[in-house]
């Protein structure tokens, strides 16, 4: 059998987006698993305003807000790689309008499920005071049971 360059950059393209696939699944599983701050709900602070000062400012609006409870949440971030490149549809950045690390491998096929929450590994594996909470890692081992599944209707999709 003789494997033909075109074909062999089309069977990767599809693998790239099957394990995009696989990582929005553990996405999906580490979110629903993540702790939060104040229970499963976000909300804004607004801003106090100086005493004698007029006029109220949108919650939302740039004045301060603060944003509590989800944000370990939101932060929670997939993005595949084949050579180096993005598969399209992977996020460049998280729900919290951060940018997600660029994990690219100069060579191969990836996808990366992480936080780019400066406390989320503390959290995932715990501290001396606090005790770990983990959240990526029973998603991962929840979901891997089921890759095949997960990665077999997007390769037919792509044709293979």
């Amino acid at each position: 059998m003789k494997i033909r360059p075109a074909e062999m950059a089309r069977f990767r393209a599809a693998l790239g987006l099957a394990v995009l696939n696989f990582g929005h699944a553990v996405e999906a599983g580490a979110k629903r698993e993540a702790p939060v701050r104040g229970g499963y709900r976000s909300f804004l602070t607004t801003k106090r305003t100086k005493a004698g000062e007029r006029g109220e400012v949108p919650i939302g609006a740039d004045n301060g807000s603060v944003l509590i409870g989800g944000t370990l949440r939101r932060s929670i971030h997939t993005a595949a790689f084949v050579d180096g490149k993005p598969v399209v549809g992977s996020g460049q950045s998280d729900e919290n309008g951060k940018t997600v690390p660029d994990y690219a491998p100069k060579k191969g096929i990836m996808v990366a499920v992480g936080t780019n929450c400066d406390y989320g590994a503390y959290v995932e594996i715990g501290t001396v005071k606090m005790a770990e909470r983990p959240f990526l890692g029973p998603a991962w081992d929840l979901e891997s049971g089921r890759i095949a599944s997960l990665m077999r209707p997007v390769m037919k999709r792509q044709g293979f």
